[in-house]
Protein backbone atom coordinates (compact mmCIF):
# COMPACT_ATOMS: atom_id res chain seq x y z
CA UNK A 1 0.00 0.00 0.00
CA UNK A 2 3.02 2.44 1.26
CA UNK A 3 4.64 1.46 -2.57
CA UNK A 4 1.09 2.06 -3.96
CA UNK A 5 1.02 5.59 -2.34
CA UNK A 6 4.95 6.51 -3.20
CA UNK A 7 3.98 5.86 -6.77
CA UNK A 8 0.96 7.90 -7.50
CA UNK A 9 1.86 10.82 -5.48
CA UNK A 10 5.09 10.83 -7.80
CA UNK A 11 2.93 10.59 -10.46
CA UNK A 12 1.03 13.29 -9.60
CA UNK A 13 3.93 15.38 -8.87
CA UNK A 14 5.15 14.54 -12.67
CA UNK A 15 2.04 15.50 -14.15
CA UNK A 16 2.10 19.15 -12.42
CA UNK A 17 5.62 20.03 -13.11
CA UNK A 18 4.78 18.90 -17.09
CA UNK A 19 1.57 21.07 -17.27
CA UNK A 20 3.41 23.90 -16.12
CA UNK A 21 6.45 23.17 -18.23
CA UNK A 22 4.05 23.45 -21.22
CA UNK A 23 1.92 26.44 -20.05
CA UNK A 24 5.24 28.33 -19.99
CA UNK A 25 6.39 30.91 -22.20
CA UNK A 26 8.46 30.46 -25.29
CA UNK A 27 11.13 33.38 -25.68
CA UNK A 28 11.77 33.80 -29.02
CA UNK A 29 11.91 36.58 -32.37
CA UNK A 30 10.24 36.47 -35.50
CA UNK A 31 12.46 34.96 -37.57
CA UNK A 32 12.39 31.95 -35.38
CA UNK A 33 8.61 31.79 -35.60
CA UNK A 34 8.48 32.65 -38.96
CA UNK A 35 11.16 29.98 -39.63
CA UNK A 36 9.18 27.30 -37.80
CA UNK A 37 5.54 28.13 -37.54
CA UNK A 38 3.92 24.61 -37.13
CA UNK A 39 6.59 24.23 -34.33
CA UNK A 40 5.44 27.46 -32.18
CA UNK A 41 1.43 27.19 -33.67
CA UNK A 42 -0.92 26.72 -30.57
CA UNK A 43 1.97 27.91 -28.04
CA UNK A 44 2.43 30.81 -25.49
CA UNK A 45 5.29 32.71 -26.86
CA UNK A 46 6.75 35.81 -25.92
CA UNK A 47 8.27 38.15 -28.46
CA UNK A 48 9.64 41.61 -28.66
CA UNK A 49 9.65 43.91 -31.95
CA UNK A 50 8.53 47.10 -33.00
CA UNK A 51 4.67 48.62 -34.06
CA UNK A 52 3.46 48.93 -37.47
CA UNK A 53 -0.04 49.32 -39.02
CA UNK A 54 -1.51 49.88 -35.99
CA UNK A 55 -5.30 49.67 -36.01
CA UNK A 56 -7.78 50.46 -32.71
CA UNK A 57 -10.95 49.18 -33.90
CA UNK A 58 -14.73 48.79 -32.45
CA UNK A 59 -16.21 45.15 -33.15
CA UNK A 60 -19.95 44.78 -33.83
CA UNK A 61 -20.93 44.27 -30.91
CA UNK A 62 -19.13 47.37 -28.95
CA UNK A 63 -16.07 45.85 -27.73
CA UNK A 64 -12.76 47.75 -28.74
CA UNK A 65 -9.54 45.65 -29.94
CA UNK A 66 -6.17 46.71 -31.34
CA UNK A 67 -4.65 45.09 -34.17
CA UNK A 68 -1.06 45.58 -35.68
CA UNK A 69 2.05 44.07 -37.12
CA UNK A 70 5.14 43.16 -34.62
CA UNK A 71 8.06 44.07 -36.75
CA UNK A 72 11.45 43.11 -36.32
CA UNK A 73 14.70 42.98 -39.59
CA UNK A 74 12.17 43.32 -42.05
CA UNK A 75 9.88 40.64 -40.72
CA UNK A 76 6.39 40.63 -38.74
CA UNK A 77 4.13 38.92 -37.16
CA UNK A 78 0.13 40.05 -36.25
CA UNK A 79 -0.99 40.81 -32.87
CA UNK A 80 -4.29 40.95 -31.64
CA UNK A 81 -5.42 42.25 -28.36
CA UNK A 82 -8.83 43.14 -26.77
CA UNK A 83 -9.06 46.91 -25.55
CA UNK A 84 -6.60 50.08 -26.37
CA UNK A 85 -3.21 48.95 -26.27
CA UNK A 86 -2.28 52.53 -25.99
CA UNK A 87 0.83 52.27 -28.59
CA UNK A 88 1.83 54.47 -31.41
CA UNK A 89 3.89 53.87 -34.42
CA UNK A 90 7.38 52.80 -33.63
CA UNK A 91 6.57 52.06 -30.31
CA UNK A 92 9.15 49.07 -29.15
CA UNK A 93 6.91 46.59 -27.47
CA UNK A 94 7.37 43.01 -25.52
CA UNK A 95 4.27 40.83 -26.70
CA UNK A 96 3.26 38.01 -24.67
CA UNK A 97 0.47 35.57 -26.36
CA UNK A 98 -1.11 32.27 -28.04
CA UNK A 99 0.62 32.05 -31.14
CA UNK A 100 -1.40 30.90 -34.02
CA UNK A 101 -0.51 29.96 -37.49
CA UNK A 102 -4.12 30.32 -38.49
CA UNK A 103 -6.66 31.65 -37.17
CA UNK A 104 -10.34 31.76 -38.25
CA UNK A 105 -13.03 34.13 -36.91
CA UNK A 106 -16.20 34.29 -38.96
CA UNK A 107 -15.69 34.43 -42.23
CA UNK A 108 -12.29 36.08 -41.96
CA UNK A 109 -8.43 34.53 -41.90
CA UNK A 110 -5.59 35.39 -40.19
CA UNK A 111 -2.27 33.79 -40.92
CA UNK A 112 0.97 33.65 -38.22
CA UNK A 113 -1.11 35.73 -35.17
CA UNK A 114 -0.36 36.23 -31.72
CA UNK A 115 -3.89 36.30 -30.02
CA UNK A 116 -2.77 38.40 -26.89
CA UNK A 117 -6.21 38.74 -25.27
CA UNK A 118 -4.96 36.44 -22.50
CA UNK A 119 -1.13 37.44 -22.74
CA UNK A 120 0.18 41.22 -22.10
CA UNK A 121 1.59 44.06 -24.87
CA UNK A 122 4.03 46.33 -23.31
CA UNK A 123 5.82 49.32 -24.30
CA UNK A 124 9.95 48.66 -23.68
CA UNK A 125 9.74 51.32 -21.35
CA UNK A 126 7.26 50.15 -19.38
CA UNK A 127 9.72 47.62 -19.14
CA UNK A 128 13.12 49.24 -18.61
CA UNK A 129 11.31 50.94 -15.70
CA UNK A 130 9.84 47.86 -14.23
CA UNK A 131 13.12 45.68 -14.42
CA UNK A 132 15.56 48.52 -12.90
CA UNK A 133 14.65 48.21 -9.17
CA UNK A 134 15.66 44.12 -9.70
CA UNK A 135 18.58 44.38 -11.22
Amino acid sequence: MKKTWTVLSSLAVFIMFAGSAAAADVKTDIQAILANPNGFDGRKVEVEGRVESLRSRISGKGSPYTIFKLAEDGDSLSVFTLGDAHLKEGDMVKVTGMFQKIRYLSQYVFLNEIDATDGRVEKAGQLKEDEEPGS
